[in-house]
């Protein structure tokens, strides 16, 4: 059991470093995998740094790409919660969800492959306009809720529920509210399931 715990920690430690020792800082201009080009920096936070990128297998096609910053990229612990964003979000369908593509690694970098959403957040969005008519927060409320009604089916609870996890993007002439950022997902267990009785 002991020898199994240290096996895996050591394939969860990118490329074998240790905590404390120098990695590369991922920036602009920076190919992963061979096809994603990263364009320009968009959002950064604790956990993670997003950049606008291009798929280049696939004709250039916007992506979001997720890395981890380079204070946490030897941080074993971050890139098992990374992983856990990837699986909690990949099984998550639905149209008020920001949709993840695919966890991936190239070298020492983790990263994820997003959905790009063009547009900004509800906390932004707060912050211009410093009030909402109420018609505006009723929508707003029921896109958020069909969104975790979809995680709720699979058993996940978001757990971070906030202005900044809510971003606007537009499809065509309708403005969509999407689901942002599952990494703290929790995965409810089987005795919440009987419970719920939820499958």
């Amino acid at each position: 059991m002991a020898e199994d715990k240290k096996r895996n920690r050591k394939k969860l430690t990118a490329g074998g470093k240790t905590a404390g020792e120098t990695v590369e800082v991922i920036s602009a201009g920076r190919v992963l995998s061979g096809r994603y080009e990263l364009k320009r920096e968009v959002a950064r936070g604790g956990m993670g740094i997003v950049f606008e990128a291009c798929d280049k297998t696939l004709n250039d096609h916007r992506v979001a790409v997720k890395v981890l910053p380079p204070e946490m990229a030897t941080n074993e612990a971050a890139i098992v919660r990374l992983k856990d964003e990837a699986l909690s979000a990949i099984k998550l369908t639905h149209a008020n969800i920001m949709r993840l593509h695919s966890f991936e690694e190239d070298g020492d970098v983790c990263f994820l492959v997003m959905e790009y959403l063009d547009g900004e957040t509800l906390e932004l969005e707060l912050a211009n306009r410093k009030k909402l008519p109420l018609e505006e927060v009723i929508e707003i409320g029921r896109q958020a809720a069909e969104a975790l009604n979809t995680a709720h089916t699979h058993n996940l609870v978001h757990r971070d529920i906030k202005p900044a996890n809510l971003m606007f993007t537009t499809v065509g002439e309708k403005r969509l509210l999407k689901v942002t950022d599952f990494g703290i997902a929790y995965e409810i267990k089987d005795s919440m399931t009987r419970l719920t009785g939820t499958q």
